[in-house]
């Protein structure tokens, strides 16, 4: 058998099977994603300026992008909604744009840009040791479940505890325009958590060497006892936000 653009499978008198999945890649880094553009990316609305992506100059963003997913037969990353508005555009951290926002919702902070996705995230340091894990399907979180994040600011994070509150909250978007979400969730942990840029990245549970969907950063919280909270919107919610709406898997 042979498969579109490589040479024939030689004969090696063994059965052999060829199957077709996402291109190669000639990059590493979250901060110089490329299609099929990966969740946990590095991404940079290209009307504000931003700070250095994985401590190189020469990149800059402003969010994180979420978990690829699709809608109505399309493709599209997953983002939190004050990382800008419907009509923006959104490049990689090295400058290649991503796509154009084209869907929001904003009292629950969710937003999708319509991107060439694939089924995997960024895990590991942005710029210190970038690598990437697949994405197993979604859930629903529960009060007690223990959660990671990735972004862009803090890389990947985990020993997170969902304490089963449920968040409302306001803020300003990047244009600094005031808007007030619900409907959100926290988990904590003692130590840092999220940070300025992480905002839009996954929230996810682990599946072996692949990781389970389960939210969308929007913004941390700190006591003076030392314990921090990531808040963030459940997949589940962009399910119903968007009838038909489903994660994409790899």
């Amino acid at each position: 058998p042979s498969a579109r653009g490589l040479a024939p499978v030689p004969d090696v008198g063994v059965p052999v099977a060829v199957t077709l999945g996402e291109p190669l890649r000639t990059v590493a880094v979250r901060c110089d994603d490329s299609p099929n553009w990966y969740g946990g990316v590095a991404i940079h609305n290209d009307k504000f300026s931003g700070p250095s992506c994985g401590g190189n100059s020469n990149w800059q963003y402003n969010c994180t992008g979420g978990f690829g997913v699709t809608l109505q037969s399309q493709r599209y990353l997953l983002t939190a909604g004050h990382c800008g508005a419907i009509g923006d555009t959104f490049l990689s951290g090295a400058g290649n744009v991503i796509g154009r926002a084209t869907h929001e919702h904003v009292a629950h902070d969710l937003m999708l840009v319509r991107a060439d996705t694939g089924g995997r995230i960024w895990d590991g340091t942005p710029g210190v040791n970038d690598f990437t894990k697949g994405v197993a399907g979604w859930g629903w979180t529960a009060g007690g479940q223990s959660l990671c994040f990735s972004g862009t600011t803090s890389g990947a994070k985990c020993g997170y505890t969902v304490d089963g509150t449920i968040v409302s909250g306001c803020g300003t978007d990047l244009y600094g325009n005031h808007e007030c979400y619900n409907d959100l969730i926290s988990a904590w942990k003692d130590g840092t958590a999220g940070r300025p840029g992480d905002s839009g990245g996954p929230v996810f549970s682990l599946a072996g060497d692949r990781v389970q969907a389960m939210g969308t950063t929007t913004a941390y919280a700190t006591n003076n006892q030392g314990r921090e909270w990531v808040v963030f919107q459940d997949f589940g919610t962009a399910t119903r936000d968007w009838s038909g709406l489903d994660i994409i898997t790899g």
